[in-house]
């Protein structure tokens, strides 16, 4: 094969991988939009609850966590909330909450949470991971 038709072969291929890689990059934008715009809406449809939990955690959590920004709060060796879901997931917040356990630091009152509360709680720490995460 001549060099020139290794040349223009070699174009083909590089000018393939180049749509290639468009067309995938567009898909993945596509998609995180897509993903934004539902988490958007889900969050639109628990707004209440979300506000709920961050009444609940007002009353009972603030004294110790940075509830709703980048910590540390007054107590540094209790979590931030925006790091929760991060470092134990959500289950694993889901659970202790439900269960009354600590979450990682002395002293922890040991909180009883209706299902409600944990739920409402949890929407909302969730909710302020979320806006850790697109800053």
């Amino acid at each position: 094969m001549s060099s020139k038709r290794l040349q223009a072969l070699a174009a083909a291929c590089l000018l393939l991988a180049v749509a290639v890689a468009s067309t995938l990059t567009q898909t993945a934008t596509r998609a995180q939009a897509t993903d934004s715009a539902e988490q958007a809406a889900r969050d639109d449809e628990n707004a209440e609850s979300i506000k709920r939990g961050l009444e609940l955690s007002q009353l009972l959590c603030m004294r110790c966590h940075a509830i709703s920004g980048p910590g540390p709060g007054p107590n540094e060796k209790s979590p931030p909330f925006n790091t929760l879901v991060e470092k134990l997931s959500i289950e694993g917040v889901a659970d202790q909450l439900l269960e009354g356990l600590p979450l990682g630091h002395e002293p922890m009152p040991k909180w009883e949470f209706s299902e409600q509360q944990a739920e409402d709680l949890l929407l909302y720490i969730e909710y302020i991971g979320r806006k850790k995460q697109l800053q």
